[in-house]
């Protein structure tokens, strides 16, 4: 019933109220209804009407909730794909940084042998010097 009044539900009971109470007056005023119960008769309906009114604003309430919700856990998802598109870029770049890293680890293994190798090769060198060679060499480093 709602759905077919829509905004208009809260002013539909307002008249249908409206229009039973003029038909218990008019009902009174002929003398079919007995005048001590007319009052307990409007209440009774008032008091249908108005719980079937407090339905409606309690389950329009819980659905304008409802939508809030629904507004806050789509917004929460978004936030969180956003998260997950920057921590996969994050992991990117980590991984990009441990290939550096790790290359660069590789080159500086490679340049210790090499100057072990030049070092062993240069004493093998020095070894062999013997008197005025030696002392020339000796001369050329310090000096140097």
């Amino acid at each position: 019933m709602t759905k077919l009044l829509g905004a208009n539900f809260d002013l539909l009971i307002a008249l249908m109220l409206i229009i039973i109470v003029v038909i218990l007056y008019m009902l009174a005023r002929m003398k079919v209804l007995p005048r001590k119960s007319l009052p307990w008769v409007g209440l009774a309906l008032l008091g249908v009407f108005g719980i079937s009114w407090w339905k409606n604003i309690c389950a329009r309430k819980a659905r304008e909730e409802l939508e809030q919700e629904e507004a806050n856990l789509r917004r929460l998802e978004k936030e969180t794909e956003d998260i997950k598109e920057k921590l996969d870029v994050a992991d990117m770049d980590l991984e990009a940084s441990k290939a550096k890293l790790a290359s660069q680890i590789e080159e500086a293994k490679r340049q210790i042998l090499e100057s072990e190798k030049r070092r062993a090769e240069e004493k093998k060198r020095i070894a062999a010097l013997s008197g005025d060679e030696l002392q020339d060499e000796f001369l050329k480093k310090i000096g140097s």
